[in-house]
């Protein structure tokens, strides 16, 4: 009988993403759209796609890049307001240490990535956000019950703004709102559109209907070019931050442009490249009619050291100085109303900061004797946190001879000091605190620092980790089977396949058969937590780096790859396949299994499936170093305890696409199993003992239990995916349906959506 091969279908990196987040999220019980032909769309009344359904968004909000405090007078606690990457906003009680998360979509918020939060004089909430700008009026409660959402977008809903992606919000007088975004990459004119400053007039009242979008200001209609010369307006489109004050000014700062500089070749149209950005200055006159404004601006392409080509902060104290950080070259400070910058004017590390890259800046209380001349400053370089520099100028700024840097300490505030993480991304002050958000290095993000004014102490951080996910480095998902313990349980992993240092190990989820997150529990499991006695050697969770599951009724097996370096091995260290059956934890290793003989032969698990017949298939590589070595197949014996009874089976390339594995699928109803695979790199002895080393393979193959054959498929048989020379095709992920056609991931080209199937 002749073994049907199924139709393989290629999809580009776009459509994989999209299956990846309905894979991720089908445990809600979303309805899936049909996948049966339609005669004509005429005989629905509305079309089967996009997918029907309540989405739920889980998140970790422990990477801060904004921090709003609302005092609400002295009879009442304060609220501290967090907006976060990719965890939207969190509004925590500091002084009961609670927290209720906003989130897109469940919630009204535009987006979950927020980068300014702005409180106006009627106790609403303006959060700016990757898909738009989004106003919470939420009653004085946390109660989401009674909240009321509005968003702007730049196409949908109100309108009015230059793009989506709001970087920063400003209240200036005469009730205009002050808006800055950025570009956006569009793919269908493949070029960078949009962004610039869009101004809101309230009309000075808290309704929102009498609301009108007055300009949006651009680098194109502010800037004004002579035969020899470009006098700049807004200096950038790209907008960070805005400090619009009590008077007609409005300060701007900016990152560099998108520009596209044509050519003067036929056949070439030119290219986009970055240029321009710094600070700017307008004056609106006090109208809201652009033709009167008058603009100034300082940019890095004037051949001056004044500015640098990036601001990405700017803060006014309550005396009326604008401090405005320059990346590489300090903090600079001026009056809100001069009309030109002075370059002394200015703090370094030859000043006592601690790097010239400045993250965030924040004041101490005006009222309070003891902080009131205190400016605080997070210090970032580049990956590296440097913690907080605190500055007491004594109310003069102009002599830096009577300055005190750090209590008069040697150093900032750092971990040392019960900092949570010298990484700051944001910092605010209120409620006899000073707030200092956390960034991530690695993912490893530790939420918000109070440093308490009073002791001089930080206490505790506030964490949504407490009782939420610990990363949004998500890598695999899977759910319990029927009639186990894991039922209605699903488990995430998280990691990631190219940073080492991205997990944060594996979450238990319990949705509690609801799809109100208020009601979930999580249980954490890392390395150090699943070991005997949380040190090396290692016995439970082979690294926090876990890329795969696979549940097999009441046991979980994970796929974990090296993170950690053995400076005396010269090699890294942990890794391997674990397996948890809810009590104990076994774990399998080079080293333990016998290795590169007989055993498990890399400890880089990628991809990790239980056969038809109950064996596990593990598959190693690394999409950093193009290293694997293929599949190895475990037969546990009936003792899945027991390293001595197992028996291994190897299988590598050209069997299987590649050594370096991303994903094993079983096709039970066929018998077959199928593997997809990266390039990897390899090394063989050539003619006279010289090396040659290439990068070869990539694709899928299956696996025929009836036969024991392999078969491959890469772009010399039709598969549509990037390949060059002996690259044969890089395929992410395989997926088989019902009735045995492969759906495979690919780096697609643009003749992806043309190709046709294998069959």
């Amino acid at each position: 009988m002749k073994q049907r091969v199924p139709r393989a279908r290629f999809w580009t990196p776009q459509t994989l993403i999209s299956l990846t987040l309905l894979i991720a999220l089908i445990f809600l019980n979303l309805p899936l759209p049909s996948l049966a032909p339609k005669t004509s769309i005429a005989q629905e009344e509305t079309p089967s796609l996009p997918p029907r359904g309540d989405w739920v968004t889980y998140a970790n909000g422990d990477e801060i890049l904004a921090l709003a405090f609302e005092d609400r007078g002295p009879d009442a606690s304060g609220v501290l307001w967090a907006g976060t990457r990719a965890g939207g906003v969190v509004r925590w009680d500091p002084t009961n240490r609670t927290f209720v998360q906003f989130l897109h979509p469940q919630d009204g918020l535009a987006g979950n990535t927020v980068y300014d939060i702005a409180i106006d004089e009627y106790g609403r909430k303006w959060f700016a956000t990757d898909r738009g700008l989004s106003v919470l009026d939420d009653k004085g409660t946390a109660d989401k019950s009674d909240d009321v959402w509005v968003t702007f977008a730049g196409e949908s809903l109100h309108g009015g703004l230059g793009s989506d992606v709001v970087r920063a919000i400003a209240f200036g007088a005469n009730g205009l709102v002050w808006v800055g975004m950025a570009q956006v990459w569009d793919p269908s004119s493949q070029g960078y559109v949009g962004g610039g400053l869009s101004v809101l007039d309230t009309k000075g009242t808290p309704e929102l209907s009498d609301d009108t979008w007055v300009h949006t200001y651009t680098f194109a209609n502010t800037s004004v070019q002579t035969r020899n010369e470009l006098t700049l307006g807004l200096a950038s489109d790209n907008v960070t931050a805005i400090v619009a004050g009590p008077g007609n000014i409005v300060w701007i700062a900016t990152e560099q442009h998108w520009l596209f500089e044509r050519s003067s070749l036929p056949d070439d149209p030119g290219r986009w490249h970055r240029t321009y950005g710094g600070l700017s200055r307008l004056d609106t006159k006090g109208t809201v009619d652009p033709t009167d404004d008058t603009w100034k601006a300082w940019s890095c392409e004037d051949g001056s050291s004044l500015v640098s080509c990036v601001v990405p902060v700017l803060e006014m104290d309550a005396n009326g100085t604008v401090w405005a950080s320059l990346r590489g070259r300090g903090v600079l400070y001026f009056d809100y109303t001069a009309e030109d910058l002075n370059a002394n004017n200015r703090f370094t590390t030859m000043d006592g900061l601690p790097t010239n890259f400045i993250s965030a800046i924040a004041f101490g209380p005006p009222d309070d004797p003891t902080w009131r001349n205190t400016v605080w400053f997070a210090a970032v370089k580049r990956e590296s946190g440097k913690g907080v520099a605190v500055l007491d100028h004594n109310g003069t700024l102009s002599d830096h001879e009577d300055d005190v840097w750090n209590f008069a300490q040697d150093s900032p505030l750092t971990e040392e000091d019960g900092l949570a993480g010298n990484i700051v991304q944001a910092l605010a002050y209120g409620g006899g605190y000073m707030w200092m958000g956390s960034g991530g290095l690695f993912g490893d993000v530790r939420g918000i620092s109070p440093f308490n004014l009073n002791t001089m102490q930080f206490e505790e951080p506030l964490q949504t980790a407490s009782r939420g996910l610990v990363s949004n480095y998500i890598t695999d998902i899977a759910f319990g089977e029927p009639g186990t313990q894991w039922e209605g349980q699903v488990w995430i992993a998280t990691g990631s396949p190219y940073f080492r240092k991205y997990g944060r190990g594996v979450m238990l989820l319990n949705p509690q058969d609801t799809l109100d997150p208020e009601d979930d529990t999580i249980v954490h499991y890392t390395k150090e937590s699943t070991d005997d006695d949380g040190r090396k050697p290692w016995t439970g969770l082979g690294s926090n780096n876990v890329l795969s599951i696979a549940v097999e009724g009441d046991r979980v097996w994970f796929g974990t790859r090296t993170v950690t370096w053995d400076q005396s091995r010269r090699e890294f260290s942990d890794g391997g396949l674990s397996m948890f059956d809810g009590q104990r934890w076994t774990l399998r290793t080079m080293d333990n299994t016998g290795g590169e003989d007989s055993g498990l032969r890399n400890d880089n698990v990628t991809a990790v499936a239980i056969d038809c017949q109950g064996r596990v298939w593990v598959g190693t590589g690394s999409q950093r170093d193009h290293f694997g070595r293929g599949v190895d197949v475990l037969d546990y014996g009936g003792d899945p305890y027991n390293l001595l009874n197992d028996n291994w089976t190897p299988y590598e390339y050209a069997k299987t696409p590649s050594n370096n594995i991303t994903q094993i699928t079983p096709f039970c109803e066929s018998s077959e199993m199928w593997v997809s695979g990266l390039d990897h790199f390899h090394v063989s002895e050539g003619r006279g003992g010289s090396t040659n080393a290439v990068y070869t393979g990539g694709g899928v193959s299956v696996y025929s239990f009836v036969t024991d054959r392999w078969t491959r498929y890469d772009t010399a048989s039709g598969l549509v995916s990037y390949h060059d020379d002996t690259i044969k095709g890089e395929a992410m992920s395989v997926a088989v349906a019902e009735d045995g056609t492969a759906w495979v991931g690919t780096y697609g080209a643009m003749e992806t959506s043309t190709a046709e199937p294998i069959t």
